[in-house]
């Protein structure tokens, strides 16, 4: 079988065994076609790579949106916490009157002494 190889005024090749019908034609494109073809692609894949940026960028928005949210729920359980621990160290002293009161006994002690 002999294989013959056309070239084209546009730079791409033709390979085959000279008959026109053979399902053996491997065609070349030439770096022109190529070129046409990668631009056209190219617009499809901008927007597709700042698509994907975008994407990742709400992502990690979102992420440290949830960081921040959880952040905040565990800075006001220990307000809440250190809140209720006031309470309660006012209400076991009577807003001090209480500590004032042992103060007073503890130095009428020392100074029986």
């Amino acid at each position: 079988m002999r294989v013959s190889s056309t070239e084209f005024s546009d730079g791409s090749t033709q390979q085959g065994d000279g008959n026109h019908g053979d399902a053996s034609v491997h065609t070349t494109l030439s770096p022109r076609t190529t070129n046409h073809r990668t631009n056209s692609i190219t617009a499809a894949d901008i927007f597709s790579k700042n698509f994907s940026r975008l994407q990742e960028q709400q992502i990690i928005f979102t992420t440290k949106l949830e960081k921040e949210k959880k952040r905040k729920e565990d800075i006001e359980v220990k307000l809440q916490y250190a809140k209720d621990n006031l309470t309660s160290l006012l209400e076991k002293t009577k807003s001090g009157a209480i500590t004032k009161d042992v103060e007073i006994s503890n130095q009428k002690v020392i100074g029986k002494v």
